[in-house]
């Protein structure tokens, strides 16, 4: 060891270092859960537009004019179901976004901390050596 605390500052370092880390961890678990429930729901909806699709064809076929009316209603909330369908995959992106720029950021930050730790730890080592030539 470079000093008698060095190891202790070092284990402490470590620790706040994992501790991050578990932190990061569960933000990311988080965020990823999120996401997949968007994407489930996306799914979810697809299938229920490809349903109502699949119908509209059957009853179409075998429907009178006052059906048909109707039939163009279904479309019509086919058209806002649709458009859910597109909003949750413009979240599930931005949530994939966020989650790539919250990442970096992070270890950026991680970075700097251990930049900083290190000056700190320098700062130390040159003063002891001070004190040793001067003594």
């Amino acid at each position: 060891p470079l000093l008698g605390g060095g190891d202790a500052c070092v284990a402490s370092t470590l620790a706040r270092k994992d501790f991050e880390v578990s932190v990061l961890l569960k933000k990311v678990a988080a965020m990823s859960k999120e996401r997949e429930c968007a994407q489930q729901q996306c799914m979810q909806l697809e299938a229920h537009v490809l349903r109502l699709e699949a119908r509209e064809e059957t009853v179409r076929a075998e429907c009178s004019e006052e059906l048909v009316d109707a039939i163009e209603e279904g479309r019509l909330r086919v058209g806002v179901v649709e458009a859910e369908v597109g909003e949750w995959r413009d979240k599930t992106a931005r949530l994939h976004q966020e989650l790539t720029t919250y990442r970096e950021v992070q270890s950026v930050r991680g970075a700097e901390a251990e930049v900083e730790t290190l000056r700190e730890r320098v700062k130390g080592l040159e003063e002891e050596q001070r004190w040793k030539r001067c003594a």
